[in-house]
This record gives C-alpha cells, structure tokens and sequence, in this order.
C-alpha cells in the first residue's frame, strides 16, 4: 500500500512570502511559488500518509516542521539537498502549523514571520526544517527577501495534492 500510495500520489510546495510595512501595508507579495521538497521532506510526508498521524509505519516519531532558515546563497534546489547552500543559522525561527487535519494530512501550512525585532537581513535562499535541523523544503528567491526594521515578512509554505 504505501509503496503505491508513494509512487501514484503527487504533492507540491509552494510558498508565499508577503512583506508589509509595520501599519500593515502590502509592500511585496509573491503569490504562491514552488519550492524544491527535498527526500527527507518527501519521505516524511509519504510517512505522514502512511502512517498514524505524526508517525510512520514504524511508529517512530516523524517530525513536522518546526522552523524556517534564512541563507544567502546560490545554486539550483534539488531533491538531494541536506541543507541551504550558505544558511545562516542566526536566522532560524519557530514556525507555526495548521493541518495536517486528522484523516485528511492533504493540505497543511507552516507560517514564520520574520518582524523587526530580529533585525534586517538580506536573504537569497530560504528553507523549511524539522525540529532537528533536517530541511524538508529548499528554495532559492526569486524576489527580494530583504527584511529591515520597518518591515515585518511572513513566509506561508503550503503542501497540498497537484
């Protein structure tokens, strides 16, 4: 079952990252971009799916996402990636998660938001990390990722069927 499940069903990512000026104002909105799932993201949600919620077949313990790097940078994101090409771990922050919805792990999100209270960056590359550092999901900007001290970013990272 789960071999056919895996090799039939076909998930995407895709990220939307908005920047807004601290009263609120949209000042940059991406509209949702794919991302690169990465093998141990793609494992991970097969074993979402195959398994009791947050487990795999196994019954071992398989990690959401629980944080958002920034890097700065450059390359193509791949399927093999292990982590961002120069990630810069002062950067990591928690993010929070909505689904997957018990019977139904389909759809979920994760959303970081980086406010001025972390201070101005200038990213290239952003990715998506379980609770030990594994990156589930690598993509390489294709806006501009600059924070400063009068902005607040919010990255929304969606999975859900293709």
């Amino acid at each position: 079952m789960a071999e056919s499940l895996h090799s039939t069903l076909r998930i995407a990512g895709r990220v939307r990252i908005v920047t807004r000026s601290l009263d609120g104002r949209v000042l940059r909105d991406s509209g949702f971009i794919p991302n690169q799932i990465t093998n141990a993201g793609a494992a991970a949600i097969a074993s979402w799916l195959t398994g009791v919620p947050n487990r795999g077949a196994s019954g071992q313990a398989i990690p959401y996402p629980a944080s958002m790097e920034l890097g700065d940078g450059t390359g193509t994101p791949s399927a093999t990636d292990t982590d961002l090409f120069s990630p810069n771990v002062a950067t990591n922050i928690h993010v929070t998660q909505s689904g997957p919805v018990a019977g139904s792990p389909l759809v979920a999100q994760w959303v970081g938001v980086w406010g001025p209270q972390y201070g101005p960056y200038n990213g290239s590359e952003i990715g998506l990390l379980n609770s030990q550092g594994v990156l589930y999901a690598h993509l390489l900007a294709t806006i501009d990722l600059t924070t400063t001290a009068s902005t607040a970013v919010t990255w929304q990272w969606v999975l859900s069927p293709e």
